[in-house]
């Protein structure tokens, strides 16, 4: 079997490649599609002998990489987008180009090299807004709060298009919001950043009253989800939409964050400051997925911070580890727009 995934190298990617041989019995040949603008090449290294890995430096938004890297492909797992709910406002057009247009070159040639299964990872922020009082499920409306939840759900808009006009055979999985360590990992995520800050002696800063719900889940289970979706029969998986998470792990930020200060071996203090603008609330069902394809999380947000801390305290104690730039790492794609960030 062989497979593509675009941004491979990323924080998702970076853990998928390392897992997905693990998950099938016979050997696969997985190729890594990734133009490293965020990720990084020693994300490629001392990968399991157990695949054979190829990797392409190729980009979403130049269709005859896509053509190229699909050749003889099975399976196409799109991760490759830009990430940053909070920074979509100031690049809206740089989202929309990369994380929609993007997508619709990847369903493109999806289409055009015959491939038999598309997996496309889109968000539960598509739900955004002020929603905590009830569950939301996948038929609940939708309404993006920001560009980057916007240009996520019109990317499975486009995925749903061709599967009905087409038959694409494609998967949308809305993720809950990750953590978790990965071996690219990233830093402006609401549990890893406050273990982090809880793990150097930092204060935890929230925004406002800290009462705003969101779903979370450990990206091993977002890989695992992966690959369940990868598995899953047809008549059950394509075409179809999927929230990935559990319910239990809903919380609001005031209760991710005194989760950090209990199990972060620290004097944690958390600090809460005013901030105008959009804030998004939605607490979401995620039993579909659980009925139809039999999915359930492995991991709970206290396994999470524990886990991090752990990583957190050797690198920081034992390798005297330059304390990383927490600003989301968007920012730095308004220098590198001509490079179509994908990672």
């Amino acid at each position: 079997m062989n497979l593509l995934i675009t941004g491979g190298c990323g924080y998702i990617g970076s853990l998928l490649i390392r897992k997905l041989p693990f998950a099938f019995t016979d050997k696969i040949n997985i190729t890594v599609f990734d133009n490293l603008s965020s990720g990084r090449e020693y994300m490629l290294a001392n990968l399991p002998s157990k695949a054979k890995y190829r990797f392409f430096r190729g980009d979403v938004l130049k269709k005859q990489d896509l053509l190229k890297a699909m050749e003889n492909k099975d399976i196409v797992i799109h991760l490759a987008a830009i990430t940053g709910a909070c920074d979509s406002f100031n690049m809206p057009d740089l989202f929309m180009k990369v994380n929609y247009e993007g997508t619709k070159n990847v369903v493109e040639t999806c289409l055009e090299q015959g491939i038999n299964r598309l997996i496309y990872a889109s968000t539960c922020n598509v739900y955004g807004g002020k929603r905590e009082n009830k569950l939301l499920n996948e038929k609940s409306s939708i309404t993006p709060p920001n560009p980057y939840a916007d240009a996520k759900y019109k990317g499975e808009l486009e995925c749903l298009k061709y599967h009905k006009d087409y038959k694409l055979p494609v998967t949308c999985l809305r993720f809950a919001t990750n953590y978790g360590w990965s071996p690219g990992i990233r830093f402006n995520l609401a549990i890893n950043l406050f273990t982090f800050k809880a793990v150097i002696g930092e204060k935890i800063t929230i925004f406002d009253t800290g009462e705003d719900w969101r779903p979370y889940i450990h990206v091993q289970d977002t890989v695992r989800a992966i690959t369940t979706a990868i598995r899953a029969p047809e008549d059950v998986a394509i075409g179809e939409v999927f929230n990935v998470g559990s319910t239990e792990e809903n919380y609001k930020v005031n209760q991710v964050a005194q989760l950090v200060k209990e199990n972060v071996e620290n004097d944690v203090e958390i600090v809460h400051i005013k901030k105008d603008g959009l804030h998004f609330s939605y607490n979401v069902d995620f039993s579909k997925i659980k009925q139809k394809l039999g999915f359930h999380t492995r991991f709970s947000v206290v396994d999470g911070i524990r886990e991090l801390a752990e990583n957190f305290k050797v690198l920081f104690n034992n390798s005297k580890m330059l304390v990383p730039n927490l600003t989301s790492e968007s920012r730095h794609y308004k220098k590198e727009q001509n490079q179509h960030i994908i990672s």
